[in-house]
């Protein structure tokens, strides 16, 4: 399920983070004032199917400047209609330099509604994430950074733009680049990137400024439109299962295969891993593979806790404890933690960032929240573990691959795998490995349209 849990939560921050100076007048007359009471709307599809729309609205309130949107998206995945809304509020200071005062984003997949929000002043930043707050340093994000990269698109002869937008998971601002490229038509091109992501968007601005295009890596794009158009859809696709690899015969029962040589048709950069390799167009991926090093900063990186994985959550602790009790080893304890979180979450599908705790208490989720919550309590018991992304293979009857998480733990200094989805301490060699955490993911998002796979061989146990 990762590949579209990527793609749904990719699409979201983009949007949020690329349309908040949507539409405006010429950019030397830019100001809060010229955008009171403006509505704009665009339509967001993933590989070429519109799933949802965005709405942006602005106006002067008595308190600030309010910034508004609500992001739609619905469709289908693993034979099951989804619904998601993000709901995002930013309120700006009346004057000069218009900084931020408070935030508020809600969002809901179905029954599962989740809140953050923030109030920002001169001795700090106060962040609210459901029943927990945290207290940070003040901000100092303000309208005239909403307002820098449509100004620099329709002013600015500069190559670059050095530029920064309000970033909910990281909980504050965040640095990113614009470079100008060769113009298609009468506006202007340019190539974005987020501080700390390999992903690189695509942003058209017409003459004034006005962002009018977004494209991501051939899958996500979204469209400056009507009202109409950008309400009117209805996506019938299943996004899980018909996105992923194809593969062109059938493999049988994954979970026991050792060894695996695919020939790849289509262009793609292929990380390195332990048991794959890639030559001459052939991947080749063999289980059990030959444990890679755990270097002690590694090890040490991954035992740290933080909101995502349930930080200062005591129940969490607790029952770590439970699950494992009566392990003698770390070894043992992993074998316990797997079996456990296979027990206590359901398998069904979340297309939103969640921590542990809420996991804890919802006890439901695909193989993204497996492996996130495998990680959380695996850390608590002093067991270095990490999130890892990759491909499995999705059965005969859909004969694809899609995109799937699972876990690496340290153990006696090597990197070891666990699939917590599945119950399996060790993977199969259907399983391909992209990478560690938001790297992962983005290769997944990243996957090209047209990929395929063509089974050069294929090996089980017996």
């Amino acid at each position: 399920m990762r590949n579209l849990r990527s793609c749904m939560f990719i699409a979201a921050s983009l949007v949020l983070a690329a349309v908040v100076w949507a539409g405006t007048r010429a950019a030397d007359s830019w100001s809060p004032e010229a955008l009171d009471g403006r509505v704009d709307w665009y339509a967001v599809s993933l590989r070429g199917e519109q799933v949802g729309y965005l709405r942006v609205s602005y106006r002067r309130e008595a308190e600030g400047i309010a910034y508004e949107n609500r992001l739609e998206l619905r469709g289908r995945a693993q034979g099951a209609a989804f619904h998601q809304v993000h709901q995002e509020r930013l309120l700006f200071d009346a004057e000069p330099p218009y900084r931020v005062r408070e935030g508020r984003l809600r969002r809901a997949q179905d029954q599962l509604v989740q809140e953050q929000s923030f109030l920002n002043g001169a001795e700090g930043l106060v962040f609210q994430d459901g029943r927990r707050e945290q207290r940070l340093a003040a901000s100092g994000y303000g309208f005239d950074d909403v307002a820098a990269p449509m100004r620099w698109s329709a002013a600015s002869q500069t190559p670059e733009l050095a530029s920064r937008y309000w970033d909910w998971e990281r909980r504050g601002e965040v640095g990113e680049t614009y470079r100008r490229l060769p113009p298609e038509g009468s506006g202007t091109r340019a190539e974005q990137r987020q501080a700390g992501s390999q992903l690189i968007s695509l942003m058209d601005f017409a003459p004034d400024g006005t962002p009018t295009r977004l494209t991501v890596g051939g899958n996500l794009l979204m469209e400056r439109t009507s009202e109409a158009q950008a309400l009117s859809f209805k996506a019938s696709t299943d996004l899980y299962f018909e996105g992923g690899v194809p593969v062109d015969k059938k493999l049988g029962n994954a979970r026991l295969l050792r060894r695996l040589e695919l020939r790849v048709v289509g262009a793609l950069d292929w990380p390195a891993a332990p048991g794959q390799v890639m030559r001459d167009g052939v991947l080749t991926v063999e289980r059990p593979a030959a444990l890679e090093d755990a270097p002690k900063p590694a090890q040490a990186e991954a035992l740290a806790l933080d909101p995502r994985l349930g930080q200062g959550d005591g129940e969490l602790d607790a029952l770590a404890r439970r699950a494992t009790q009566g392990s003698r080893s770390d070894r043992e304890r992993v074998q316990a933690l797997t079996a456990f979180v296979a027990e206590y979450l359901r398998d069904e599908p979340v297309l939103q960032p969640i921590s542990a705790s809420e996991l804890r208490r919802e006890r439901r989720g695909d193989c993204t929240e497996h492996a996130q919550f495998f990680v959380a309590l695996a850390r608590r018991l002093g067991i270095p573990a990490r999130e890892v992304s990759g491909l499995v293979y999705l059965g005969d009857s859909h004969q694809r691959f899609g995109g799937h998480a699972w876990a690496e733990v340290a153990l006696a200094g090597r990197w070891q795998a666990v699939d917590p989805t599945w119950n399996a301490v060790g993977v199969d060699a259907s399983h391909i490995r992209f990478g560690e955490g938001r790297e992962g993911e983005e290769r997944l998002f990243l996957l090209p349209e047209g990929l395929r796979f063509e089974v050069v061989s294929a090996e089980s146990y017996d």
